[in-house]
């Protein structure tokens, strides 16, 4: 796994869910090894979890979202990790995990039983 390092940090001030349900909770820098990235973002996602995605790259040629993508899961969450601690150190509130609506708890699931 790379070493992760946040170098900048913006909260937004006014979250707003996207129409596809995603709220961006901030945009920050991070350093990945040897690959330094400015544009990523921290966001809600419509399920209620909590997601870090590298900068979007403009292709007119393509309809994919992301055009970097980190294939190490490892290095994805690590990255998750710091830009939600960083956030939070940050004052951030709304980067706790949210249990989904669709999921039930092990004390559910139990007395179901």
């Amino acid at each position: 796994m790379e070493t992760i390092i946040i170098t900048g940090l913006e909260r937004v001030r006014e979250l707003r869910p996207s129409k596809n349900g995603h709220t961006i909770l901030a945009y920050f820098s991070a350093d990945i090894g040897v690959f330094s990235f400015k544009g990523c973002v921290l966001v809600r996602t419509a399920r209620q979890g909590i997601a870090a995605w590298l900068p979007r790259l403009e292709d007119p040629r393509s309809d994919r979202q992301r055009s970097v993508t980190l294939n190490d899961e490892p290095t994805r969450n690590a990255l998750l990790k710091e830009a939600r601690e960083m956030y939070i150190r940050m004052g951030g509130t709304e980067a706790e995990w949210r249990p989904r609506e669709d999921e039930e708890t092990a004390d559910e699931r139990e007395t179901l039983t």
